[in-house]
């Protein structure tokens, strides 16, 4: 089985820097000092409350094969995957945060299915807070459809690790998972 664990490439980014301003409410004319130890922690300590966000974009939900050169009527079709759901969760370690990803497939088959397995492409692109994009990967993954069935459900299960300039703006990061689709594929998709 190939190794399913990426490390995502930062590109130099410019974040801005947080700061925390600290008031104190006093009785009297001096102020209250505070034990070290009852502050909050500097906004770059802040623990993440929350993993960054997925998303599959719609047209990129779907992908259908027909055999080549035919038309795109239904007796064509050799076979349908479809992304239906994600699992995972993250960990956050200093000033990384990894996100464990398995993605769920319906592969279901065609009339005109005539091979042992269905191999697709996919991919998991990384976007940082602001919308930009950070990095993509692309996955080859087969799935096995027994004939008498006609459809399958199998998860690809990766791993990805995203560096953060500040470990709080974890959550604000998103995961987009959709299929590595052909034009031929994606006019299909939006007809």
């Amino acid at each position: 089985m190939p190794d399913r664990r990426v490390r995502v490439r930062a590109s130099s980014v410019a974040f801005g820097t947080v700061l925390a301003l600290l008031a104190g409410c006093g009785g009297g004319d001096e102020p209250e000092e505070q034990d070290a130890a009852t502050l909050p922690p500097p906004a770059a300590e802040i623990a993440p409350t929350g993993c960054p966000g997925i998303s599959i974009p719609n047209q990129l939900a779907e992908i259908t094969e027909f055999v080549p050169g035919s038309s795109r009527r239904p007796e064509y079709m050799a076979w349908r995957a479809t992304i239906v759901d994600y699992a995972g969760g993250c960990s956050y370690d200093g000033e990384t945060v990894t996100v464990d990803l398995d993605t769920q497939f319906l592969v279901e088959l065609g009339d005109a299915f005539d091979d042992e397995e269905v191999t697709f492409d996919y991919f998991v692109a990384v976007l940082r807070p602001d919308g930009s994009g950070m990095a993509k990967q692309v996955f080859t993954f087969s799935v096995e459809v027994p004939e008498d069935i006609g459809s399958q459900m199998a998860a690809d299960p990766t791993e990805h690790v995203i560096p953060l300039q500040v470990a709080a703006e974890g959550p604000a990061y998103q995961l987009w998972v959709g299929f590595q689709a052909t034009q031929d594929q994606l006019d299909f998709n939006r007809r």
